[in-house]
């Protein structure tokens, strides 16, 4: 499962990868969106997820 942020503080890394690996019990693969060059293609084809 793959995860985009937008914002995430660099001390909260590798703990959002450990919670969210634990708390969905599968791997995941998080990337911040500042430092990819397919940020684009996030926004556009990602599901974008809010709190309700």
């Amino acid at each position: 499962m793959d995860f985009a942020f937008l914002g995430l503080e660099k001390d909260k890394f590798f703990y959002t990868v450990a919670f969210l690996s634990n708390y969905l019990e599968r791997e995941v693969d998080v990337v911040e969106m500042e430092k990819v060059k397919f940020r684009e293609k996030i926004k556009k084809e990602g599901i974008k997820w809010k709190p309700e």
